[in-house]
């Protein structure tokens, strides 16, 4: 399993899978990106759906995986590390999270995002950020995602 904890670490046996590696690879960078642009207060949700996101192949699946599922995983339950959940749980939380993340570029562009992450690593806290940058309450928002 891969992960970012200030370094990328990638199993060796991803080099035996080309497209799985760079997908693999790609994902966390994107994390290290936002834990520099972002600082540690990143909501998970945000952090991974931006990373899947924007691997190679984008999220193709999330809307695949969320149609089987009961309901998308609620926002303000996934500011946390989705690390502990039972796999199905995480891969919803993960497909919920890349939905969220869609719809937040679709509506208000790459740069708001941006901006986002800066107002969270000055220490802004995240639902006064999300307000001034998306002009919408955070959990107007969280809803809408839910509806889909």
């Amino acid at each position: 399993m891969a992960a970012y904890d200030g370094q990328i670490r990638v199993p060796l046996g991803a080099l035996q899978q080309p497209d799985e590696f760079d997908r693999v690879l790609s994902h966390e960078f994107v994390h290290a990106v936002i834990a520099k642009v972002g600082g540690r207060t990143v909501p998970a949700w945000l952090n991974e759906g931006l990373a899947s996101v924007l691997e190679p192949a984008g999220s193709e699946e999330v809307e695949a995986m969320l149609a089987g599922a009961a309901a998308p995983t609620a926002l303000t339950k996934l500011h946390r590390s989705f690390v502990d959940m039972p796999k199905r749980d995480a891969e919803i939380a993960y497909a919920s999270s890349a939905r969220a993340v869609r719809r937040l570029i679709e509506q208000h562009g790459a740069p708001a995002l941006v901006a986002l992450l800066q107002d969270l690593a000055r220490g802004e806290p995240f639902e006064k950020a999300f307000q001034r940058r998306t002009a919408m309450r955070y959990e107007e928002f969280a809803s809408l995602v839910e509806q889909h």
